[in-house]
């Protein structure tokens, strides 16, 4: 049986995170306030500012130099806040996050399961349906492997 794979961080909880859960934490959080939650036209404003923030911090991460004082920002915290108002959208509305997330897996496992080339078996390889944590892209700056597909292949 292959062991779990770590935690990415130190501080990552040593239980799995389900929607029902974070669903349950965000809406105990914004219950506590006499606002509750944002409607839903301003939600949408939102998460529509939290996916140019990721856009922001994937620009800097792959080239664009920041703003003089302009943080490169921190992507994992900009995608969980991007979940967190999905999260607060999804709430206000009463649906599941868990079941719309499980409705679509299906829907694209079925559609999609020959679309692209599968890898081939590997020895050590994790079991499907086990989840892997994907390594960090490297850092900008490096040269790229790929040749120029310039004629002549002489520098620039």
């Amino acid at each position: 049986m292959a062991t779990p794979a770590p935690s990415p961080t130190p501080e990552a909880s040593p239980s799995a995170l389900t929607f029902e859960a974070a669903s349950a934490r965000v809406h105990a959080f914004i219950s506590q306030f006499e606002e509750g939650y944002f409607p839903p036209l301003l939600m949408l404003a939102r998460l529509t500012e939290e996916v140019g923030e990721i856009a922001r911090v994937l620009a800097h991460q792959n080239g664009k130099t920041p703003k003089p004082g302009e943080d490169a920002g921190d992507l994992e915290m900009e995608l969980a806040d991007l979940l967190f108002v999905t999260l607060c959208l999804s709430n206000e509305r009463g649906l599941s996050l868990e079941r719309g997330f499980t409705r679509m897996m299906d829907k694209v496992e079925r559609r999609d399961a020959e679309r692209w080339t599968k890898k081939k078996e590997a020895a050590g390889e994790d079991p499907p349906g086990h989840p892997t944590l994907i390594p960090p892209r490297p850092k900008p700056g490096g040269r790229s492997q790929k040749t120029s597909s310039r004629k002549g292949g002489g520098s620039a």
